[in-house]
């Protein structure tokens, strides 16, 4: 009775235009997801008469697994595909395993990877050809705490439906720090190529991997991980002004040369063109080097180096997961005052334990 009175409903309001999902392991029964994945042709897209959740501008989908941040005692629920809205401006997935994506777009358009791929040959195949009667209208897309398959995750924002998109958060990401997805490595060289040629209109960029999570912190303590080979050609992204990453994502923060590699970012990997930048996951290691170079008789400020490379970017903000000493705030407080004169606002923020974030005031 209850699934047949929300039928009706869900058919009837078709003005709907926020709704939130909770996501089940029993995916295949809910009406929602069915209603919502319902294949529609172009005709009917571009039609004005009404369907369910044919006004759909936000869709929030998350799982019980996600409210509880526990990653042990239940499992996420498992998908076969994830709806994608039509005429979503926004789309939020929470707590998912994914294993495809599906689009409001014919089948054989979607782009599937080669062979030349799966060996990690920087090769990409990009979908141009605007499906008749569709106008992709996504401008925010966010995965948070999600896993995904490799080949889809990628395939994804090659699709048409990505055209529009201006922000993309792709947080605490169930990917492995060296492999993605059994034993296929990513090309992550190659990361901000692919992303600067598919979303050409992408303007904040948000990557965080699981590590950063606060069920994994007695990991990322104990056995610190980076990237073995950091994410480039985010320069290639030529919109692109807000960018929030994992250091380890960039540099080798726990190598005695990580400063060194922080400074070349802007000449290799950063665009131009940034006027946010935010490093996060910080170890508190790479923070006492960066005081230590400013203390020192040569008095190096590396921050003030990094932003001289960066010429738009006027907030930087330094996101770590334990709670810095005294003394290494204090000397932060001081290459925040010069970083000022140059005007950047430089901010620490800290991750507590239970994920939240504590945003000291600016250190200015």
């Amino acid at each position: 009775m209850i699934n047949h009175t929300l039928a009706l409903i869900l058919t009837l309001a078709t003005n709907l235009e926020d709704i939130q999902v909770q996501a089940r392991r029993e995916n295949n029964g809910s009406l929602v997801s069915t209603l919502l994945q319902y294949y529609r042709t172009a005709e009917e897209v571009a039609s004005r008469n009404s369907y369910p959740f044919c006004k759909l501008k936000n869709l929030v989908s998350w799982s019980s697994k996600f409210e509880r941040r526990d990653h042990w005692i239940e499992p996420a629920p498992a998908f076969s595909w994830i709806p994608m809205p039509v005429k979503a401006d926004t789309c939020s997935l929470h707590g998912l395993n994914m294993t495809w994506i599906e689009y409001p777009v014919l089948k054989e358009n979607l782009y599937h990877p080669s062979l030349k791929w799966l060996i990690s040959v920087p090769t990409f195949t990009y979908i141009t050809a605007m499906h008749p009667g569709f106008t992709p209208m996504l401008r925010v897309f966010e995965m948070n705490e999600c896993n995904s398959d490799t080949m889809d995750f990628l395939d994804m924002f090659g699709s048409v439906y990505f055209r529009n998109l201006e922000i993309l958060r792709l947080t605490k990401l169930g990917l492995s720090h060296t492999r993605w997805y059994r034993g296929i490595r990513m090309n992550w060289s190659n990361f901000g190529r692919f992303l600067g040629k598919s979303p050409p209109k992408l303007k904040m960029l948000q990557v965080s991997i699981s590590w950063d999570l606060p069920g994994y912190f007695w990991y990322a303590r104990e056995r610190p991980r980076d990237l073995e080979v950091s994410a480039g050609a985010l320069n290639e992204i030529l919109n692109l002004n807000h960018l929030t990453m994992d250091i380890g994502m960039l540099v080798h923060s726990f190598a005695e040369n990580a400063c060194d590699e922080l400074l070349k970012l802007p000449v290799t990997v950063l665009p131009q063109c940034l006027e946010h930048f935010t490093i996060t996951n910080v170890n508190l290691g790479f923070l006492r080097r960066v005081v230590a170079a400013y203390t020192a008789s040569e008095r190096r400020n590396v921050f003030g180096q990094l932003m001289t490379g960066l010429p738009h970017c006027h907030y930087f903000t330094v996101e770590t997961y334990r709670k810095p000493s005294d003394w290494t705030v204090e000397a932060l407080k001081l290459i925040g005052i010069d970083l000022y004169k140059s005007g950047v606002e430089l901010a620490l923020w800290v991750r507590q334990d239970n994920g939240e974030i504590e945003k000291n005031d600016r250190l200015v």
